[in-house]
């Protein structure tokens, strides 16, 4: 016998025994399985293909949908019914906590999800309105505010009597396929699209040379959509101000404030145009300083805050109290640590360019020269534009000119350095022609 074919014998006998060894694991493998899963019993998984919600806290009519799907070991066929438990969650508890029990709203038997999912198994939808929320929780539209929350809870039962709910927020998971919460949670709106505009910098500058612009502001309420029916429910508009002093070394010395009312408007005041509501107020500097604190008083971190407040006719109060949001505005007490004094602070500048008749600026123009190369900005045609241009580390000369053009009143514009902060801004209608200081501040 040569060595080759004593080699491939020996390969056959490994492989034939390679094989039995396979075929001995598998068979125990499965053996194994078998035993653990001999004992354990199968659920019940509410599948959720949907979950659609409408609600407005002003708008009876919207209605809150889930689209299930039913699976079990015989592929939907042991469910019994499904038991549908609503919450309503008062998270705005002065003067009254409203918050209800859990309640019983709806059972749904096996014989309501008819339909056929895309996996051959049983599929429905269980819904609950607002108006049938509130009417379940005992409250009226007038007890409901922006973030309350309803709470829905499904309860499964099949027919051995085995019920499958969800108590402590959790999920059958397994990706999406498998997302059965058995609960949800809606958090409500107050759909009113609410907007405060300043045409000035929001800003208090204490920089030594600086001028302070007064405040320009406009209030918006976008009523357009012909389903808003917040119309019949809003009633007027209350300004709050506070301040908060940053830099106190002593208690005495704290000049904080705390919220007063510093103005109020009716709606019935408001102009309509195109189904927008609208109002345009001003203040001072000093009337934004109030009675107890002067110019010389404020150091920069202090702080202004406005906070607006939309009054309904049943006496419910919409508002936030969070910087950033749409009913809240700050003022923040400035001073410049220039990183420009020296020369152009390298980087991309955006110039934003508004012209309050809509026609374009008429000629008018923003020319940025950079170490002698000129590029030009303006409008063309229509009510804003923007556009950008970029400093190169080693620049030595940044001149930003305004040529004015035949309607210079009706300009507008802001220039945003690299770190976006404003660096040059000039409202309406206060654009004159000349030189613009560029002011890079740390």
């Amino acid at each position: 016998m040569n060595v080759k074919t004593k080699i491939m014998k020996n390969l056959k006998k490994h492989i034939t025994l390679l094989f039995f060894v396979c075929i001995a694991f598998s068979c125990s493998e499965e053996k194994l399985i078998d035993e653990v899963y001999e004992g354990t019993e199968r659920g019940l998984v509410l599948r959720t293909l949907s979950d659609s919600n409408s609600f407005d806290i002003f708008d009876t009519s919207g209605t809150w949908t889930v689209g299930l799907e039913i699976q079990d070991k015989e592929e939907g066929a042991l469910l019994s019914e499904v038991r549908l438990f609503f919450t309503f969650v008062d998270n705005n508890p002065e003067p009254d906590d409203v918050s209800s029990d859990e309640t019983l709203v709806n059972t749904y038997p096996a014989s309501h999800f008819s339909g056929t999912g895309e996996f051959g198994l049983p599929t429905g939808e269980i819904s609950l309105s607002y108006a049938e929320a509130l009417s379940t929780a005992g409250i009226t539209v007038a007890d409901v505010l922006p973030g309350d929350q309803f709470f829905f809870r499904l309860e499964g039962e099949l027919t051995d009597g085995r019920v499958f709910t969800n108590d402590a927020n959790g999920t059958v998971t397994g990706g999406t396929f498998f997302a059965s919460p058995y609960q949800y949670t809606e958090a409500l709106d107050d759909g009113i699209e609410f907007e405060i505009t300043d045409e000035n910098r929001n800003v208090v500058d204490v920089t030594e040379g600086a001028t302070n612009e007064d405040f320009l502001i406009t209030i918006s309420i976008d009523m357009s959509d012909e389903n808003f029916v917040e119309t019949d429910y809003l009633e007027s508009v209350t300004v709050y101000r506070s301040f908060s002093d940053r830099n106190i070394e002593e208690p005495e010395d704290d000049l904080s404030e705390d919220e007063t009312v510093f103005a109020e408007f009716d709606l019935a005041d408001f102009t309509e145009t195109d189904g927008v509501l609208t109002y345009e107020y001003g203040f001072t500097q000093e009337e934004l300083y109030g009675p107890n604190i002067d110019f010389a008083d404020l150091l920069a971190n202090d702080q202004f805050r406005l906070r607006y407040e939309v009054m309904t006719i049943d006496g419910r109060a919409i508002t936030t109290t969070e910087a950033g949001t749409e009913y809240y505005t700050t003022y923040d007490v400035f001073e410049c640590v220039q990183l420009n004094a020296d020369a152009p602070y390298p980087g991309t500048y955006t110039v934003g360019m508004i012209d309050d008749y809509g026609d374009g600026w008429n000629g008018a123009r923003l020319d940025v020269t950079i170490d002698g190369e000129t590029q030009s900005f303006l409008i063309e045609n229509g009510d804003s534009g923007q556009g950008e241009f970029t400093v190169p580390e080693g620049a030595t000369e940044l001149i930003v000119e305004f040529i004015g053009g035949d309607w210079d009143v009706e300009v507008g514009y802001t220039i945003l350095d690299p770190n976006e902060n404003v660096a040059a801004s000039v409202s309406v209608p206060n654009a004159t022609p000349g030189i613009v200081e560029i002011l890079v501040c740390e």
